[in-house]
């Protein structure tokens, strides 16, 4: 923000739920804790009740008074990210879209069948709106516009705003498989959005397909045109807000949005595209109580690739409570305030460098969170006040690196092929078999669970630089891409290994064949590297299988634990390398560690203690205690 700089910890508070007399209490309990920015969804349905008639200064609900709010974070010196949807989620009744919108029935999304889609989940699930019907967009236009206008005055420079996030999680509010939507006919009628992508894409083509609704009739093509076009959609919504929002004036804010889980990494929320219509995306962090090791793997797995596709690894929702869904049998069995602890510190050692504690202040529908409704501190108010000191206590901690060993090729066609896949019933032939997106995900896993804290290599991003990885795991089909085939063979020449993890290694060797003949043997010198072929028939592999591989060819861990359910990162910087250690087991434990690095004589606490571990013939001891993380300096 001009010379000044500010880390991205922020902190949820929806003021619009709480007693304006609480607004201050709550303010400055989250300053106490080190939040410097806070965050806010503005529900649609509450602020315009009624088409055109709008309250932003609490006529109708002095909780609604939101200038009275600002100009009390202007007060207290604290920034805002604004987060004006149009949908939020929020367990707020219909996501936060108004009544009066879903009641036009012309504007509803449907699925495959022609009914309309109920969105969100129980007990806030209602109709959506179609992302392209004009009329939707001309009531969200309005709503954006006039949010913006009552709003003037308070963006950066002048005010604390100087973030709006885009709507939330892009998912057609978590209905977005392949036959789930949307085929409103604004869409998928002679003129709809859709046969105007096709004729953008196929120029000149006769005739057009129709939208698929089922494997009846439909070619490999049309579905994979149809996942495609999802893909635009998203991204062509976004688009929309951000150009309705800002109009013909742009304001000097940063744009965001934030990316939900999906069962295929990036298709129908692709990353990608959706990182170019804002200033930066990020994903959401939760788990489903109880806690569990595959939570851990899938946080890395985020940020892996948030690495390879976002200027910054942030989480703009970093779960902080636990949600209520009144009416709904949903106790959280097995929740505990340390799993939650744990959560959030691993987010960090495994490499965020900002997030949003969502909610930081309770509220309706939400337990848990570090702050009380009244601006007392709450369960987890201690903990999470702990993490944002050990932030702020490392050197320079937003500028490190995470260190990464082994890199995983992505390819965007296999994850869309795994989505369409997953549209077909279990007991379907094409499900009995693991598919290319299964293996680079079975590939990723194992990897880390190894501690090899592997990167996601995706080709159809700005190219990086192969040759910091001592190992790269690829898992091709039949439809290999040259240049990307090409661009391996040059890393494996150069020295690195080069790992073909596929049930049937013939596509692979006939391909690469154009460049140098190879033969079926399970490793092979190239250049002054190595090929290897995984011969597992399966794709499954575990952990101590794949570790085992590599070192047959000298690559182990930086560190390697001798226990189980324990990770250690590495991350990097002009001050030096701090390397966090994950204990993931419900017991405390006393863990051995191999170090590679024989510069390396001792480790100095950085949680506050300043105790110093001493490496002794590059092995080290420490006492783990159940579900921590520890951060050390490496010297």
């Amino acid at each position: 923000m001009g010379a000044e700089t500010a880390p991205l910890l922020s902190a949820e508070i929806q003021f619009w739920r709480l007693d304006p007399a609480d607004w201050e209490p709550c303010l400055l309990a989250l300053k106490d804790i080190g939040f410097e920015i806070v965050a806010t969804y503005f529900s649609w349905r509450r602020f315009e009740p009624a088409p055109g008639q709008f309250d932003f200064d609490g006529r109708t609900d002095p909780r609604l008074n939101v200038r009275r709010f600002l100009d009390l974070c202007q007060k207290h010196h604290v920034r805002v990210h604004l987060k004006p949807g149009p949908w939020i989620c929020a367990e707020e009744k219909n996501g936060g879209y108004p009544d009066w919108l879903i009641e036009h029935r012309e504007l509803l999304a449907l699925d495959s069948k022609g009914k309309i889609i109920q969105g969100y989940n129980p007990p806030f699930r209602a109709p959506i709106p179609s992302y392209a019907h004009p009329l939707y967009r001309s009531y969200a236009r309005k709503w954006l516009e006039a949010v913006r206008a009552a709003l003037e005055g308070y963006f950066y420079p002048h005010g604390p705003i100087i973030l709006v996030q885009l709507d939330n999680e892009p998912s057609m509010t978590f209905h977005d498989r392949l036959f789930e939507g949307d085929y409103n006919p604004s869409i998928v009628a002679e003129n709809g959005l859709y046969p105007r992508w096709l004729e953008s894409r196929y120029p000149g083509r006769t005739p057009i397909s129709s939208a698929p609704r089922s494997f009846d009739h439909a070619s490999t093509q049309d579905l994979f045109d149809w996942t495609e076009y999802k893909e635009f959609l998203l991204q062509d919504h976004i688009q929309f807000l951000k150009q309705a929002f800002q109009g013909q004036r742009p304001l000097d804010v940063l744009y965001t949005l934030n990316i939900n889980e999906h069962p295929q990494l990036a298709t129908p929320n692709n990353w990608m595209l959706l990182q170019k219509a804002c200033d930066f995306i990020g994903y959401d962090y939760y788990f489903i109580p109880p806690f569990k090791w595959q939570d851990c793997v899938n946080m890395a797995f985020a940020i892996s690739y948030s690495q390879a596709v976002a200027p910054l690894v942030w989480a703009p929702e970093l779960m902080a409570g636990i949600w209520i869904s009144p009416g709904v049998d949903e106790d959280h069995p097995g929740f505990g305030l340390s799993d939650l602890a744990f959560f959030q510190y691993s987010a960090f050692a495994l490499g965020l460098k900002g997030a949003n504690f969502y909610m930081a202040v309770n509220r309706e529908n939400w337990a848990d969170a570090p702050v009380t409704v009244a601006g007392r501190p709450g369960s987890t108010y201690s903990s999470v006040k702990n993490l944002i000191q050990l932030l702020k206590r490392i050197p320079d901690y937003f500028s490190l690196q995470k260190n990464s060993q082994v890199g995983v090729v992505f390819a965007h066609r296999d994850a869309r092929q795994d989505y369409i896949q997953s549209a077909r019933s279990a007991d379907s032939p094409e499900t009995q078999t693991m598919n290319g997106y299964q293996r680079f995900r079975a590939a990723f896993d194992a990897l880390f669970t190894a501690n090899f804290n592997p990167a996601i290599i995706d080709f159809d991003l700005p190219p990086i630089d192969l040759d910091q990885f001592e190992a790269i795991y690829y898992t091709p089909k039949e439809d290999i891409q040259p240049q990307v085939l090409a661009q391996l063979l040059d890393y494996a020449a150069r020295g690195g290994t080069l790992c073909i993890f596929a049930a049937d290694p013939g596509p692979f060797l006939a391909a690469a064949g154009k460049f140098q003949a190879l033969s079926n043997a399970e490793s092979q010198r190239y250049g002054e590297g190595r090929i290897v072929l995984d011969p597992s028939n399966t794709g499954q592999t575990s952990a101590e299988n794949i570790r085992d591989r590599l070192a047959q060819w000298s690559i182990r861990p930086e560190i390697s634990p001798t226990a189980g359910g324990v990770i250690t990162t590495i991350h990097e910087n002009a001050s030096g390398r701090v390397c966090f250690v994950l204990n993931a087991n419900a017991a405390a434990l006393d863990c051995e560690f191999e170090i590679r690095d024989a510069g390396i004589h001792q480790w100095v606490s950085l949680m506050g203690d300043q105790r110093s571990v001493p490496v002794v013939q590059n092995r080290l001891t420490l006492a783990l205690p159940a579900r921590s993380v520890q951060a050390f300096r490496l010297q």
